[in-house]
C-alpha cells in the first residue's frame, strides 16, 4: 500500500511540475510606460498567469529607462518604443535587444493650448514679432516624427543628415522655416506641460504623454500619417537570449490575441491602435 500511495504522489507530483513548466523563466517582470502599456498588460496578465508564471508589472516614467532595465535585467520584457528607436539605442550602445512583436500604434499629434490650426502659427511672427516656439522630442529617432509632422504641415523643411548628426539643435538642420519657428528638442515627457508656456504654441507629443496628460481632440491640430504611424509602431522588446524561451512566445501569443486588440480599440479610442503584423526579429 505504502509503495502505491508513493507511485501515486510521484505521478501527481511529476503531472504538476509539467503543468507548470513553461520553459526555465517562471516569474516575467514586465517594464512599460503608465500609459497606454500598463492598462493592456494589467488586462493580459490573468491570461498570461493562467500558463503558469507570474507576471510583476513594473512602469518607468522616461523613455530612456526603458532599454537599460532590460539589459540589465530588471525587466525581462518591454513595451514603450517602436522599432527605430530600438535600432538606435543598440547601434549607440552595441546591444542587441530584440523586437518580438509589434502590439500597438500611438499616433504623434500636435497639440496646443493658444491656437487652433496650422493656419494660425503661420501668422503668430507676422503679427506679433514673436518667434513661436515648438517643442519635440530630444532623441533622433522620435525627432525625426516630429519634425516630418511640420514638413509636412508646410510649416518648415529640413537636412535629415543635419538632424540626425545633432538632434539637440533642430534648427540647425533647417533648410526653410518661412514662418520663424523656434523648435526646441526637450524630453519627451516634458512637451505636455511645455504647452502652458507663454511663447510654447506647439508641442509635438507621443500619444503615450497625450493620454497620461489628458489631452484632448480639442487641442489637436495636426498629426502624423497612417503610413508613418504604422512604421513606428510599438514592440514588445526583450533580450536576445531569450529570444526562443516560451514565455516570449505565451506572452506574445496573449498580447495579441483578439482580447487585447479588443481592449486597446475600445479603451483607446483610435488614438492608439492594434497592430500586429509587423515584421519582428525573431522570424
Amino acid at each position: 500500500m505504502k509503495k502505491l500511495l508513493t507511485f501515486i504522489s510521484t505521478i501527481i507530483l511529476g503531472l504538476t511540475i509539467t503543468s507548470c513548466s513553461n520553459g526555465s523563466k517562471q516569474t516575467i517582470v514586465f517594464g512599460t510606460m503608465a500609459q497606454p502599456g500598463e492598462p493592456l498588460i494589467e488586462y493580459i496578465k490573468d491570461d498570461f498567469e493562467a500558463k503558469g508564471y507570474t507576471l510583476k508589472i513594473e512602469t518607468f516614467s522616461e523613455f530612456s529607462m526603458g532599454n537599460p532595465g532590460l539589459v540589465n535585467g530588471s525587466y525581462d520584457a518591454t513595451l514603450f518604443q517602436h522599432k527605430p528607436y530600438l535600432d538606435t539605442y543598440n547601434n549607440d550602445t552595441n546591444n542587441n535587444l530584440l523586437s518580438a512583436t509589434t502590439v500597438y500604434t500611438c499616433t504623434y499629434g500636435g497639440y496646443s493650448y493658444k491656437i487652433n490650426n496650422v493656419e494660425e502659427l503661420k501668422t503668430v511672427y507676422e503679427s506679433s514679432g514673436i518667434n513661436p516656439r515648438v517643442t519635440i522630442a530630444n532623441d533622433s529617432s522620435n525627432g525625426l516624427r516630429c519634425l516630418n509632422i511640420l514638413k509636412s504641415e508646410g510649416l518648415i523643411d529640413f537636412d535629415e543628415a543635419v538632424y540626425v548628426a545633432n538632434p539637440s539643435e533642430p534648427n540647425s538642420s533647417l533648410t526653410n522655416n518661412p514662418y520663424n519657428l523656434n523648435i526646441e528638442a526637450i524630453s519627451a515627457s516634458l512637451i505636455t506641460s511645455s504647452l502652458d508656456d507663454s511663447d510654447c504654441y506647439l508641442g509635438i507629443v507621443n500619444a503615450t504623454y497625450a493620454i497620461a496628460a489628458g489631452l484632448s481632440e480639442d487641442n489637436l491640430i495636426c498629426q502624423e500619417s497612417e503610413e508613418t504611424n504604422i512604421t513606428n509602431a510599438n514592440i514588445l522588446a526583450i533580450r536576445e537570449n531569450d529570444k526562443d524561451e516560451q514565455w516570449v512566445k505565451d506572452l506574445i501569443e496573449c498580447i495579441t490575441s483578439d482580447k487585447a486588440a479588443t481592449f486597446i480599440n475600445e479603451t483607446f479610442k483610435g488614438v492608439v491602435k492594434p497592430y500586429f503584423d509587423g515584421i519582428n526579429d525573431l522570424e
